[in-house]
């Protein structure tokens, strides 16, 4: 029980991180894209 617990706590974080990063890369993209169209 407290293994299970204990990964969950460990495993929070990361995914927080991950949601983050892809969050970060989807507005980097937009902004890419934004910059691509923009001139036309």
């Amino acid at each position: 029980m407290y293994s299970i617990r204990k990964i969950s706590m460990t495993k929070k974080p990361i995914l927080k991180m991950g949601k983050i990063f892809f969050d970060f890369n989807a507005y980097r993209i937009r902004m890419l894209c934004n910059i691509n169209i923009s001139p036309f």
